[in-house]
């Protein structure tokens, strides 16, 4: 449909469209703007991305080591989880790039899933980056971790810290990766 309006014709369908992907475009950087603020939602987008190019990667091409299976092994001051705690997660690798996944379990037996992202040292021998659990929905409580792998490539040991639930301090305790196999 066609407006004339004194010299000037316009397109009724021209308006429309640039007005809808106007709106469109808003929508796509607000939601762009919540997930590059939420911690949880970034690190959420970053390992489905790297379990995505992990399932196209022939496993010819994965390096051995930073992937596969392994055991998660954290200590922790708290009333909401055991002092020690082990959980079984899967590693990802893509170049630089790491993610972690797996499933931990409060005392009162809440399966809580977490993740770890992050980047390799030149020399791949250290692990840098942010762990976050998804307790609160999308919100997640969440920190920073460092660890590095020793001998064969097979065990990593460092640190996580993180804020307190419960008390004004910040919290840093032992972090283990074993790895239990090395998925083909």
């Amino acid at each position: 449909m066609i407006i004339a309006l004194g010299p000037v014709s316009v397109d009724l369908w021209h308006i429309l469209s640039a007005g809808i992907g106007g709106g469109l475009v808003l929508i796509v950087q607000g939601i762009w703007r919540a997930a590059a603020t939420d911690v949880a939602k970034r690190i959420t987008a970053s390992l489905w991305l790297m379990r995505k190019i992990d399932q196209i990667t022939p496993a010819i091409l994965r390096h051995p080591m930073w992937s596969g299976t392994w055991d998660v092994t954290w200590e922790v001051a708290s009333s909401n989880f055991e002092q020690v705690n082990t959980h079984r997660s899967q590693l990802y690798r893509c170049f630089n790039a790491i993610a972690l996944e797996g499933v931990g379990r409060t005392v009162t037996g809440h399966e809580i899933p977490y993740g770890f992202v992050g980047r390799l040292s030149r020399d791949k021998s250290i692990a840098t980056g942010t762990w976050f659990d998804r307790r609160w929905g999308d919100g997640g409580y969440h920190g920073v971790y460092q660890v590095r792998v020793a001998g064969t490539g097979d065990r990593a040991v460092g640190l996580w810290c993180g804020f307190s639930e419960t008390g004004p301090q910040i919290n840093a305790k032992t972090l283990t990766w074993e790895r239990i196999s090395i998925d083909a």
